[in-house]
């Protein structure tokens, strides 16, 4: 559980610049669209995260593809990458082992599991 929170304090730090930032940039105008800063930064968000899990979903695919089980934690390097590693939070990858898992790539199942990084991932 620790892990999962070191893991995640990084990511949501990162959300709250991306805010701050995203709010400072907005400007008023005549027609007051500045006001809908809060609206276009949860939609940035909203993007980002579907991109995360799609890519975590894919390498957690191919990851299984070789046919042997895993944790998150020995695969780091495979899963997160150095593009995503202290981007992406726990719920990325719970919303990424699910997608692999309906696709019935996976007979794991993340329900309930607190630390997904040491969660052995089977291939189905």
């Amino acid at each position: 559980m620790a892990w999962s929170r070191l893991g995640n304090a990084r990511p949501k730090g990162l959300e709250h610049w991306r805010k701050y930032h995203a709010e400072e940039a907005a400007e008023d105008d005549l027609f007051g669209l500045a006001a809908d800063w809060e609206k276009t930064w949860k939609a940035d968000e909203k993007r980002l995260s579907a991109q995360w899990v799609d890519t975590l979903a894919g390498r957690i695919s191919a990851e299984l593809a070789k046919g042997q089980a895993f944790t998150i934690f020995d695969r780091s390097d495979e899963v997160l990458g150095d593009d995503l590693a202290g981007l992406v939070r726990t719920m990325h990858l719970r919303a990424a082992i699910n997608e692999v898992h309906a696709a019935g790539k996976t007979s794991t199942d993340p329900k309930g599991v607190d630390d997904l990084y040491n969660l052995v991932i089977l291939p189905a």
